[in-house]
């Protein structure tokens, strides 16, 4: 089902935030199946708000977090997906990275922070601090 998903979505310039949030979900679900409760993630999201989103955008900023951070009981990898008043999708994470990661070219993150800016004319927001990562997303608003 989840690669169905991936399947479907790969050609799509934009879906709804519902669809994607839904898929998300899947996502999520085969990772904690992965790492147990040292994985947690909360979606703060009003599923009915008319927005769209590039596919597969919350996928890769919660792939990034998983693959740059430590992920065990101890101390488990925290997720918080939710949308602002300013019609932004947050992705955050507490930052815990490892302590042998391979170099990361974070190629994913500038080319989807790339068609963002060409779809919406909007830049993508990347904050980073001793505490946490974090991601801001202008939703696509179609009049």
């Amino acid at each position: 089902m989840f690669y169905r998903d991936v399947l479907h979505f790969k050609d799509q310039d934009i879906i709804s935030l519902k669809e994607e949030i839904e898929f998300v979900q899947k996502y999520i679900y085969l990772q904690q199946i992965r790492f147990g409760k040292a994985l947690q993630v909360e979606i703060i999201a009003n599923e009915n708000i008319d927005g769209k989103v590039i596919p597969l955008s919350l996928q890769t900023l919660v792939e990034n977090a998983i693959k740059h951070n430590e992920i065990s009981k101890v101390n488990p990898l925290n997720i918080v997906i939710a949308i602002t008043d300013d019609h932004e999708l947050i992705v955050e994470n507490n930052l815990q990275p490892k302590k042998i990661l391979d170099a990361s070219s974070k190629t994913g993150l500038k080319n989807l922070a790339g068609r963002y800016e060409f779809l919406t004319g909007k830049k993508v927001e990347i904050t980073q601090n001793s505490k946490y990562f974090r991601v801001n997303l202008p939703l696509i608003i179609l009049n």
